[in-house]
């Protein structure tokens, strides 16, 4: 009879949870259409290709269906070569970049960033050259090259900085950040998380904000000071629970459990694995 009870309320709850996301799916669907429509009766070149980019970016943000990300962007590509339309142009060519480079296909992500950072230039668009010296920045990052990732994060965030751009701005610092903690530079990491937290939280950004109590939890706990790591992580769990974040609470759960298991708490540990 509790076997049987169990198997129900796993039914119930999987039932539900496949309802919750066909109706997410649905909602992505119509999105998706509402952008295709304005491609088809687009009275003008540049709004079609404006679109087009979007649901490229759509595509590979949100459905990460990558394949269709690159046929729009293509697309936006050479009808804006076609018409003169120069920032259509360098958005397409950022788009077909992101895709690679979230392939791992980062010798032809730098082609295509190259490409637009040129034609971004070309038309003097401060923020998308900063965009693409940050998105070249990630790509060396990810290959390792982490004096190349600093010269191109630091050339984002001064020119975030010029065009007072404080998003960006907090953006850049995590992201020098992350590099400097890769490279041990563990003063330097917290110097620029730091700085990054300090704009998130004068601009009440809680997503990032969290983000970057996380950031900061990270660095101490690999300096193996656990206090001070518990403290940011406890912080950043508590801003994701209010948020109701997922994702997020189950990366700082678990988080926790390695500083547990580190401190030689192992059911302490468990408890937060499990939790994550």
């Amino acid at each position: 009879m509790i076997k049987l009870c169990t198997l129900l309320v796993f039914l119930v709850l999987w039932l539900l949870c496949s309802a919750l996301l066909a109706q997410t799916n649905i909602q992505k669907i119509t999105q998706a259409d509402s952008v295709r429509r304005v491609i088809v009766t687009a009275k003008h070149d540049t709004t079609r290709i404006n679109a087009m980019n979007d649901l490229s970016r759509f595509f590979w943000r949100v459905l990460s269906r990558y394949d269709s990300s690159l046929v729009y962007a293509k697309e936006a590509q050479l009808l804006s070569e076609r018409v003169g339309f120069r920032k259509g142009a360098a958005d397409a060519l950022n788009n077909i970049g992101t895709v690679y480079s979230l392939q791992d296909k980062y010798g032809q992500a730098l082609e295509q960033y190259f490409k637009a950072l040129q034609a971004y230039e070309e038309i003097n668009n401060k923020l998308g050259i900063a965009t693409l010296l940050s998105n070249i920045g990630n790509v060396n990052w990810s290959q390792g090259k982490y004096d190349e990732a600093l010269k191109y994060h630091f050339q984002a965030l001064r020119l975030y900085e010029e065009i007072v751009n404080v998003e960006r701005i907090a953006s850049s610092l995590n992201n020098i950040g992350l590099v400097y903690r890769i490279q041990g530079k563990y003063n330097e990491a917290l110097e620029y998380h730091v700085k990054s937290l300090r704009i998130y939280e004068g601009i009440g950004n809680k997503v990032d904000i969290a983000n970057s109590l996380n950031n900061i939890g990270t660095v101490y706990w690999i300096q193996n000071k656990y206090n001070e790591a518990l403290q940011y992580y406890t912080k950043a769990l508590d801003i994701r629970e209010k948020l109701g974040n997922k994702v997020g609470i189950a990366r700082v759960l678990n988080n926790i459990g390695l500083v547990y298991r580190s401190l030689g708490q192992y059911n302490d540990a468990l408890e937060y694995h499990f939790k994550s």
